[in-house]
């Protein structure tokens, strides 16, 4: 009884931190994982990055051809992303289609900025469907800031998620350039 009893809270915890479809963490793992990578860094100085990275036309993908084919786009996705996961990096889905990449240990803004293009490359690609290819692009917010001397670990965290989401509606304000990714840098304050 007791096995059966460590199974199911196993799973519980799983499904509590854990994206069944992709099996990347979920937001609540990633909010959990950010607020500590900033309060490790508070008294350091260390400079923590986070990239967006919300799929474009999933909606459409969705209605036009099935939510099989938009599942499959969030997998593929998941993988091709999986690689720009460094050590000390954390790579989730934090919604219906967007990723989130804390990068820890960034040594510099454009060290942000750079890994996000380079991951949002590699997102952008062909995918085959029983109904022929799609191509999978994504617009991508990236913000990174020195943490040092925060009182709140979990305000400091929200202000880098956020200016991160602003950065991407940025990006998508810009434009959607047809099947290539679109990337911003959130704005220093």
């Amino acid at each position: 009884y007791a096995m059966a009893s460590h199974r199911r809270e196993q799973k519980l915890v799983r499904a509590a931190y854990f994206d069944p479809l992709t099996n990347l963490p979920n937001r609540l793992s990633f909010l959990e994982r950010l607020t500590r990578v900033v309060s490790d860094n508070c008294a350091s100085g260390g400079l923590v990055g986070i990239a967006l990275f919300n799929l474009d036309g999933t909606k459409l993908i969705n209605t036009r051809f099935g939510h099989e084919v938009g599942d499959e786009m969030l997998r593929i996705a998941a993988k091709r992303l999986t690689p720009f996961k460094k050590e000390g990096d954390f790579l989730a889905r934090i919604g219906g289609d967007e990723f989130a990449l804390l990068m820890n240990g960034v040594l510099l803004t454009g060290h942000a900025l750079n890994a996000t293009r380079a991951a949002a490359n590699a997102v952008t690609g062909p995918m085959e469907t029983d109904q022929g290819k799609l191509i999978i692009t994504a617009t991508c917010g990236v913000a990174a800031r020195e943490i040092k001397n925060c009182d709140n670990a979990t305000d400091v965290a929200q202000e880098l998620l956020l200016s991160a989401t602003h950065a991407m509606f940025e990006a998508k304000i810009s434009g959607r350039r047809r099947n290539t990714s679109n990337v911003a840098l959130a704005r220093s304050h």
